[in-house]
């Protein structure tokens, strides 16, 4: 048996194989951003949307993770829910590339530039034993196989 998992890996004794990465970046409501640039010591001082139990957001520096403290007046558990607050400008929101395409488009969002690049979301594949039975095995590769395909239709 395996669990998909999203996110950052937390300290377990599961093996773990990374399956997908998605791009995300800081996101704000057009209406209410005219500049684009936002700097590490702005963000910690911005309202911003939370994932459910979210107090930091992590940035790639060229060799290292940098983590930065945020804090907002809303912690919304769905992307779609933060996506939806974030049109509504109450706030900046960290969201996956691929599911703000049409906000984008029409100008509901825009990206918001920073010196660092928002660590990328990762779904990874846990499991308790080294070694998994060749069903499991067989639908893991298939899997990785077509998850180009369904990342293009997200």
């Amino acid at each position: 048996a395996f669990v998909l998992h999203q996110g950052p890996l937390p300290d377990s004794d599961f093996n773990a194989r990374a399956l997908m990465s998605l791009r995300q970046s800081l996101y704000a409501a057009g209406h209410k951003y005219e500049k684009s640039h936002l700097l590490s010591h702005q963000l910690s001082s911005s309202q911003c949307l939370l994932a459910t139990h979210e107090e930091l957001w992590h940035f790639q520096h060229p060799q290292q993770l940098q983590s930065i403290r945020v804090k907002g007046r809303l912690q919304l558990p769905s992307e779609v829910m933060r996506i939806e607050a974030c049109v509504a400008g109450l706030g900046i929101a960290k969201l996956t590339d691929t599911d703000v395409g049409s906000q984008l488009r029409n100008g509901s969002l825009i990206r918001l530039q920073t010196p660092m690049a928002v660590e990328a979301q990762t779904l990874s594949l846990l499991y308790r034993h080294q070694y998994l039975p060749l069903r499991a095995r067989l639908f893991i590769e298939f899997f990785q196989s077509h998850i180009g395909r369904l990342s293009s239709r997200i």
